[in-house]
Formats: C-alpha cells, sequence, structure tokens
C-alpha cells in the first residue's frame, strides 16, 4: 500500500495539476494490499489538486493486474464527476491511443 500512495503522490505532485492529459502506469507495481481507503483518498487527493481553470482533460490508469485493475476502477468510479475524465485500461497501447499519444511519446507536461 506505501508503493502505491508513494506512486499517486509523486504523480499528483509532478504532474497532475494543470495538464490535460495524464497517464499512470501500474505494469511493474504488485502490490496486493491496496485498501479502500488508500483508494478513496487518492481520488480526494487529486481532487483538490486539479486546476480549478482546467475544465477537461483525460487520465488513463494502465492496471494489467486483477487486483489493481480493480482497485483502479474504484478510482475511476470515485472521479466520475470530475472534469478530468478517468479510464482503465490493462493495456498501455489502449491507454496511450485514447489519450492521442504515440507509443513512445511521453505525456505532454
Amino acid at each position: 500500500e506505501a508503493e502505491l500512495a508513494g506512486a499517486v503522490d509523486r504523480f499528483i505532485s509532478e504532474s497532475w495539476t494543470a495538464l490535460p492529459l495524464g497517464l499512470l502506469d501500474m505494469c511493474d507495481l504488485v502490490a496486493t494490499d491496496v485498501s479502500a481507503s488508500l483508494i478513496h483518498k487518492a481520488a480526494s487527493r487529486a481532487q483538490n489538486a486539479v486546476d480549478p481553470s482546467l475544465d477537461s482533460g483525460k487520465f488513463a490508469i494502465v492496471a494489467p493486474r486483477d487486483f489493481l485493475f480493480g482497485m483502479a476502477r474504484m478510482y475511476e468510479i470515485l472521479r466520475s464527476d470530475s472534469p478530468v475524465e478517468v479510464r482503465v485500461f490493462r493495456d498501455r497501447s489502449e491507454a496511450l491511443q485514447w489519450l492521442g499519444i504515440a507509443e513512445n511519446e511521453p505525456p505532454a507536461g
């Protein structure tokens, strides 16, 4: 859980506040002790970090493992009222395609 909490905090502090696109890749994450409480906290932190002038955006989460995919879907549901659309993918190339980013191109920022 600490591993995922750290990844979320780094992502929010480094790139989330005003970008129209975001990608969180959890392909290498092996966490199995993630709680619903952590997901609720992450959604709340992200909501508070979003620039109020941002009227739309896209945020993709890549989570190929079943457990993390389920937790990421919970996050997607919790963020459904945000101007930033959140979608969860099992495959990185599908996430990049949805974001409109070429495979070897980093997200804007």
